[in-house]
């Protein structure tokens, strides 16, 4: 934003603008676009390591109500 501004009003740039413009810019775009980007990172991180066999029978066994945690250190076991 900060380079493209300059480029467009060389010569007789508004400094105070350019700097309000880029700085609301620097607030809003991490609170608009953070579900995107966590989304994106999710995803990096499932291709660069995908799940374990043992990773998906625990995921399928929570989403039947099958998970519990056990003890004090939080350890998944399924309640049989």
């Amino acid at each position: 934003v900060f380079f493209g501004g300059l480029a467009l009003t060389w010569g007789d740039t508004p400094w105070l603008g350019l700097l309000i413009a880029t700085m609301a810019l620097n607030l809003l775009f991490p609170i608009l676009f953070h579900p995107l980007s966590r989304t994106l990172w999710v995803g990096m991180e499932m291709a660069a390591r995908p799940l374990e066999p043992a990773e998906i029978v625990d995921a399928a066994a929570f989403g039947t109500g099958e998970w519990s945690l056990a003890g004090l250190g939080g350890e998944p076991s399924r309640e049989g």
